[in-house]
């Protein structure tokens, strides 16, 4: 007979999360919000295909469907969403405490796996994306590997590999290091092949 799987908790799916990588608490609080919000209209679904059978089964046997077997007994929205929000900050708060979730430390990471691909206003945008204040930032971005204009060079000759023949070539490669959120002036430094 095949196990049927203990449904998980709310910190054993923070845990899941948290297990692949690190976020920040406001995206913990996002993600975790989805997920009981995806909970409970799997339950809901689950218990009104369980009251429809139990109403046709009634109704097969003679029996009149009953106004109480009608009633969903859901509770009020407001009240469920106030519920979720102090259970996921019940459950984020003993993440914190243990240590397992630290905004520093995912920006940390963010700015390590980012770094090698985007320039710094794009990296700030995606700091900030995260939920993190100004000061979080500033310290994620002082931890930045080299200077944009280094990495901006690296993408570029990976990218590239040499000076653009023509203008629109040019404004290709322009187009590309923009996109990636490097500044202008490091932009036009490093398509024109300055090297000082």
């Amino acid at each position: 007979m095949p196990r049927i799987p203990a449904p998980v908790s709310l910190k054993g799916k923070a845990l899941q999360l948290l297990a692949a990588r690190d976020y920040t608490r406001t995206e913990m609080e996002r993600k975790l919000g989805q997920w009981l919000r995806e909970r409970d209209a799997r339950e809901a679904e689950e218990a009104a295909n369980a009251q429809t059978l139990a109403s046709a089964a009634r109704t097969d046997e003679g029996e009149p469907p009953s106004v109480t077997h009608l009633r969903d007994g859901s509770i009020d929205p407001e009240t469920r969403q106030a519920e979720h929000a102090a259970a996921i900050a019940e459950a984020l708060d003993a993440m914190e405490a243990k240590g397992f979730l630290d905004d520093s430390r995912a920006a940390e990471a963010l700015v390590h796996r980012r770094a090698g691909k985007l320039g710094n206003s794009r990296i700030q945008q995606e700091l900030r994306q995260k939920g993190l204040d100004a000061t979080a930032i500033e310290q994620a971005m002082e931890a930045l590997p080299g200077s944009e204009l280094e990495r901006a060079r690296e993408i570029w000759r990976r990218k590239f590999g040499s000076v653009a023949g023509t203008p629109n070539e040019r404004l290709k490669q322009m187009r590309f290091l923009a996109s990636r959120g490097f500044s202008s002036g490091v932009v036009h430094q490093v398509v024109r092949g300055d090297n000082d």
